[in-house]
């Protein structure tokens, strides 16, 4: 009898941290870190306005385009995530193709660097190039600015 009360707590603790190990790791993992896997392939969009959204299309090579509403263009650069960030190198627009490259109305370079939040895209700083050097931008995103992932 007392082996089998022995064997059933033994049984009870061995389920009970089982359970415990599963549930921790998809915890963290839905809410704010993020992978390749989340974006390749993927489209996520922000509502500006009623007919008028953004949207980030990621391609699996590691490239992006991204559409502007209220800019009416199209922006293509290359993208990566590094300690749960995700890095944004914005190099060119649908419009600058029709620019020569000396250009002076050619599409300013820009950085971002966007965290995920609740499954969301949040940016959070935006980097541009003065004189050959990246700096931080004094731009500033609203708080609800916030990318969704469509299905």
């Amino acid at each position: 009898m007392n082996k089998f009360i022995l064997l059933s707590f033994l049984s009870f603790l061995a389920c009970n941290q089982k359970n415990n190990q599963s549930k921790e790791p998809e915890t963290i993992n839905s809410q704010n870190q993020m992978s390749m896997d989340d974006l390749q392939g993927a489209k996520w969009s922000y509502k500006i306005a009623d007919g008028c959204i953004n949207t980030y299309q990621f391609k699996p090579d590691s490239l992006y385009v991204f559409y502007s509403c209220e800019m009416e263009d199209t922006y293509y650069g290359k993208y990566f995530v590094k300690d749960d960030t995700l890095h944004l190198d914005e190099y060119a627009t649908a419009t600058d193709s029709l620019l020569s490259i000396d250009s002076p109305e050619r599409s300013e370079k820009a950085k971002f660097k966007v965290i995920m939040v609740e499954n969301r895209l949040k940016h959070i700083v935006r980097l541009e190039e003065v004189n050959g050097v990246w700096r931080k931008s004094n731009f500033s995103f609203p708080e609800n600015y916030l990318y969704v992932k469509e299905k």
